[in-house]
């Protein structure tokens, strides 16, 4: 889990290995940043800006249904090219659900 994370949840003199190494092998991970939506994926039109959704993780996006949409369909593509499964992490539980709720709808 990361030097920082064991030294905020250990004493100096009681260091913790905290490993899961059960999951998965290191030849098993890549880790990739996406920072644009598809080109197909548009603001609304009378939007300010240039063309296509760029991805970002701040307050104003998580306010935004068409860029949570552009997220969704960034995600769908990826896991339809990538074989054995993909695993994906969200700031909060609450944006999980808000994101949940808007593909939902």
């Amino acid at each position: 889990l990361g030097p920082t994370f064991e030294r905020s949840v250990t004493s100096e003199r009681e260091r913790l290995v905290l490993q899961a190494q059960h999951c998965i092998h290191k030849e098993q991970l890549q880790v990739h940043v996406v920072s644009n939506a598809p080109a197909r994926c548009q603001p609304p039109k009378g939007s300010r800006g240039k063309a296509g959704v760029q991805l970002e993780c701040n307050y104003k996006f998580w306010q935004e249904t068409h860029k949570m949409v552009a997220l969704g369909e960034t995600i769908v593509d990826l896991v339809s090219e990538i074989p054995g499964g993909v695993l994906a992490f969200f700031p909060s539980y609450n944006i999980l659900k808000k994101l949940r709720w808007c593909w939902e709808n």
